[in-house]
């Protein structure tokens, strides 16, 4: 779950209990997508960021040539994920 002011929270699926929490440099666009172990959040100023979903650790941010367009797209089987943006562009990136 992605809170408003930043804070990522990791809950157990089975009693909801926290298994970590982390802060993003910024406010969600939209809710956060998942691919493979990628946890994938697009921030209002035009930033994507790729966390770690089994340790909360951010493993890079980067920067787009504009305001995305609501939350990323992810791959499921990948550690890719698309986003558009309002200057009519759509990109792939991947977490390393």
């Amino acid at each position: 779950a992605v809170a408003s002011d930043g804070t990522v929270y990791s809950l157990a699926s089975d009693k909801g209990a926290k298994n970590w929490t982390t802060t993003i440099p910024g406010a969600p666009v939209a809710g956060p997508a998942v691919s493979a172990a990628t946890i994938w959040i697009a921030l209002k100023g035009g930033l994507i960021v790729a966390i770690d979903s089994k340790t909360g650790k951010i493993l890079f941010q980067h920067k787009t040539d504009g305001e995305v367009v609501g939350k990323p797209l992810a791959d499921p089987d990948t550690r890719r994920a698309f986003y558009a943006t309002k200057n009519g562009n759509l990109t792939c990136i991947e977490a390393p």
